[in-house]
């Protein structure tokens, strides 16, 4: 816990998060009860809503974005939604990527039932869309596809409509890859960030919906009034703030190929510094790579979240002996080159090092004028000719003093 609350406030902080974590999953329990009761195939679709409580039909409603309805009772809600999830399933279509159609595919490949997928979000997400509902059939779990809704789907389901998906996957990692790197960006920031990737022209609403779906699918992202951030970031509202108040700087570019590559779930920015820290503390201590590699994504979860190198180097202690003044100035030393080349969601995707040698190239200098730079090892003044402090094994003058 925080290093400078009392071990008396630490429990009191722990009792009451597993307090509000025993009531979600209580009310998680509750809910998945009722999902799972006994269910027939094939099913109609007036069928699969009337099963359904006022607040589910509801639920379908909010998101196909169906109007006239709010004054409805159970029974009209469900008759109208009858009729108007056939007609809508076209657009909701085009707002899939590759995963949500596969399992669309398989269920209707399949005759319209299937075991349910194990994700319980998954499976209030479809129940959401009035593709797929869940329940107990032969004693398993399964999602049954209505017959009416199945008939559309095939009639949809074609060449076009899996070009489309592929093309929908590609920009859903292009976003993701991009709230990696930035932390929070509006819908309209993803639209002028991604089109020159996507190579499409998209419009502020419609991205906006299809992250917003992808968020209640698969995770990988969080959806709120901030608009999208990546999974990581703990308060939102902070980074949009640390945007706003570097204005003048543009968000760092980044190749499609690198967006693309954050954009693959649990990507880690494995650069030199990463690696020669985690080299460093597997060499050093007796952790294999996995564990030292899950200490430096601790790190990077902390830095990205507004930690100083202060707090950094207290998290260190906690978890690592030094045994004298030599391991502990090299612990200092990998930190600080680690946190300076540690891409940050406040500066917009830049490592520090980058704004940095961007003022310094900026900055008018006498010949043979520069910054001192101190080997703290060695307590010499580093040559330009000479090891790179950091360890990477290149000359200074080709790293950190580039």
């Amino acid at each position: 816990m925080n290093r400078f609350t009392t071990d008396r406030e630490d429990e009191a902080m722990l009792e009451e998060l597993r307090a509000q974590r025993a009531e979600i999953e209580k009310k998680r329990a509750k809910e998945e009860a009722k999902r799972w009761t006994p269910i027939e195939a094939p099913l109609s679709l007036s069928d699969a809503l009337q099963r359904l409580t006022k607040q589910e039909l509801t639920d379908i409603r909010t998101n196909l974005n169906v109007p006239g309805a709010s004054s409805l009772n159970k029974g009209q809600l469900a008759d109208k939604l009858a009729d108007e999830i056939p007609e809508r399933l076209g657009g909701l279509l085009d707002l899939f990527d590759e995963e949500r159609y596969r399992v669309v595919k398989s269920v209707s490949d399949r005759g319209g039932v299937m075991p349910a997928p194990e994700d319980p979000y998954q499976v209030a997400y479809f129940m959401r869309t009035g593709m797929l509902f869940p329940g107990v059939l032969d004693g398993k779990r399964v999602v049954v596809m209505p017959g009416e809704v199945r008939d559309v789907f095939k009639a949809l389901d074609n060449a076009a409509l899996k070009q489309k998906v592929r093309s929908r996957s590609k920009l859903a990692r292009l976003a993701t890859g991009a709230l990696f790197y930035y932390g929070v960006l509006t819908a309209p920031q993803l639209r002028e960030l991604l089109e020159p990737h996507y190579g499409s022209e998209l419009s502020d609403a419609w991205l906006h919906e299809f992250l917003w779906q992808r968020a209640e699918y698969a995770g990988g992202m969080q959806a709120g009034a901030f608009g999208f951030a990546d999974e990581a970031v703990v308060d939102a509202e902070k980074i949009v703030a640390e945007h706003e108040f570097r204005s003048a700087l543009p968000f760092r570019p980044f190749t499609t190929e690198e967006l693309l590559e954050a954009g693959v779930p649990d990507y880690v920015d494995r650069n030199l510094s990463y690696r020669t820290f985690s080299n460093f503390i597997s060499s050093n201590y007796d952790l294999d790579k996995g564990e030292a590699d899950d200490v430096l994504t601790e790190l990077t979860f902390e830095i990205q979240n507004g930690a100083q190198p202060s707090e950094l180097m207290g998290i260190l202690q906690d978890r690592f002996e030094m045994a004298d003044m030599t391991i502990a100035q090299s612990f200092v030393d990998h930190l600080t080159h680690f946190y300076n080349h540690t891409r940050m969601w406040a500066i917009k995707g830049y490592y520090p090092r980058e704004l940095s040698q961007q003022r310094e190239s900026e900055t008018p200098k006498s010949e043979g004028e520069g910054g001192t730079v101190i080997d703290f090892a060695t307590k010499r003044k580093v040559g330009r000719n000479d090891p790179c402090p950091c360890g990477s094994g290149k000359k200074f003058k080709k790293c950190c003093g580039g």
